[in-house]
């Protein structure tokens, strides 16, 4: 299957399959199995700004800790 021609599929590397299964399932589950499998790879790369897996997963447990301590519990929506 050939990508739907969107102009910023120009800025994409050169290899991309479009055609491949995606994985579904819950975010976190998704960002916590990248961080522990590949901590140190790049898992973002935006406006010449580079994060890793590791990076997101703390940058993330960071604002889970934030929201708790404000009150937000599991089930409130944000």
């Amino acid at each position: 299957m050939q990508a739907p021609g969107y102009l910023w599929e120009k800025s994409y590397p050169e290899g991309i399959s479009w055609d491949k299964p995606v994985w579904t399932g819950p975010i976190h589950t998704y960002l916590e199995n990248a961080r522990r499998q590949w901590p140190d790879r790049p898992a973002f790369n935006f406006m010449g700004r580079r994060w890793t897996w590791e990076q997101i997963g703390s940058l993330t447990d960071r604002m889970a800790k934030g929201l708790h301590d404000l009150g937000v519990e599991k089930g409130v929506k944000v």
